[in-house]
C-alpha cells in the first residue's frame, strides 16, 4: 500500500516467504569407548525446529545416505550409533525437522573406527583338563580375535596360536604347552584393516609334569632276551628317564 496526499492506494498483489529450518552446524564425530563402544554424533541446537533426522553413508561420502535415527526433540544435540564394524569409514549428516518436515542437510563429516585391544584378560591352569584357559571382556563391533603366546620370557617373540573369527567368543584354551614352562600370553583384536594393539600380557607357569601312571613291565622269552616296560604318556611332556633299582642281597635292600 502507497500513502498520497489523499490517503492509501489500493493493495499490491500478495507476497509470501517460506522459512525453512537451517542445517545443523559443527557437527562433529567420534568413537566413545566409555559407552559400550559406540560412534556419537554432536551439533549445535538449531531453533524452533522439531527435530533431527541423522543418516549415513558408508565407503565415500558420494554413496547413498539411509536414515539411521530421527529424534522428535527439538533439544536434542547428540546421537550414538552402535551399529557399526570397526575398520570401515562411515560419513554421517544431520537434517533438521521443521512444520513442513525434513529442512537442510548438514555436511557430512567421517570417522574410520578401530578395533581396540581386548581388556581384562585372566589366565588359569585348569589341572583337571590339563589345559590353560584364557578370557578376556569382548570388543563388540570387531571381527574376531588372535591369541599370541611366549614362551621363557617377555623379550621372546610371541607367536599365533588362536585365531578366533567371532567377536562373541571370548575364551581359548592352550593344550600346546610343555610342562614346568612359563608361557606369557596378549590377545589382539582385529577389523576389517588388521590387528589392533595388542592387550596387557598375562603369563602362567605350568606345573611339573606327572609321574606317568600304570607302569608294567614283561620278560621276552626270545632273541631279544629283555625285560619290557610300558606306561600310559604324559602329554605336553618332554620325554621320560627309565631307572632301575636292583636286589643286593637277600634281605631284599635296594639299590641303584
Amino acid at each position: 500500500i502507497s500513502l498520497d496526499e489523499a490517503g492509501e492506494s489500493s493493495c499490491s498483489n500478495e507476497a509470501t516467504m517460506y522459512l525453512r529450518a537451517p542445517a545443523p552446524k559443527n557437527v562433529a564425530v567420534r568413537l566413545n569407548n566409555d559407552k559400550t563402544d559406540t560412534i556419537s554424533l554432536q551439533w549445535m541446537l538449531v531453533p524452533k525446529v522439531e527435530g533431527y533426522i541423522i543418516k549415513r553413508a558408508t565407503g565415500s561420502p558420494n554413496s547413498a545416505y539411509f536414515s539411521i535415527g530421527i529424534l522428535y526433540d527439538s533439544s536434542a544435540t547428540n546421537f550414538d550409533d552402535s551399529s557399526f564394524k570397526f575398520g570401515v569409514t562411515y560419513y554421517y549428516t544431520v537434517t533438521s525437522i521443521d512444520k513442513a518436515g525434513d529442512a537442510d542437510e548438514s555436511p557430512a563429516v567421517s570417522i574410520c573406527p578401530r578395533s581396540y585391544a581386548p581388556t581384562n584378560l585372566v589366565i588359569i591352569y585348569e589341572q583337571t583338563n590339563n589345559l590353560v584357559a584364557l578370557q578376556w571382556k569382548p570388543v563388540v563391533n570387531g571381527n574376531g580375535y588372535i591369541v599370541k603366546r611366549a614362551a621363557g620370557s617377555l623379550n621372546d617373540p610371541f607367536f599365533i596360536i588362536d585365531k578366533i573369527n567371532d567377536p562373541a567368543i571370548t575364551t581359548s584354551k592352550d593344550i600346546s604347552f610343555i610342562f614346568g614352562t612359563k608361557y606369557y600370553y596378549v590377545v589382539a583384536s582385529f577389523d576389517e584393516l588388521g590387528e589392533s594393539n595388542q592387550s596387557d600380557s598375562v603369563s602362567v607357569v605350568c606345573p611339573r609334569a606327572p609321574a606317568p601312571a600304570d607302569p608294567r613291565c614283561s620278560y621276552t622269552e626270545n632273541a631279544d632276551n629283555c625285560i619290557v616296560l610300558q606306561w600310559k604318556p604324559v602329554l605336553n611332556s618332554k620325554g621320560y628317564f627309565v631307572k632301575r633299582a636292583h636286589i643286593t642281597n637277600s634281605s631284599g635292600v635296594m639299590g641303584r
